[in-house]
């Protein structure tokens, strides 16, 4: 089950992830939700750094 969160982020991050957001959506032909973007992002960004934090 997801779980609700809200945050705030500067203008200039939001405007970043609608940018990847709509470049999916170019390559893709898919309607790419903001959302599912920022859970891309947060989980790959997450997976990376919890790599670099066990060697």
């Amino acid at each position: 089950m997801k779980q609700h969160m809200t945050m705030r982020l500067p203008p200039d991050l939001v405007d970043r992830i609608d940018a990847y957001s709509k470049a999916m959506a170019d390559k893709t032909g898919l309607d790419v939700k903001r959302s599912d973007v920022i859970r891309l992002l947060l989980t790959a960004g997450l997976d990376l750094k919890e790599k670099e934090f066990r060697k």
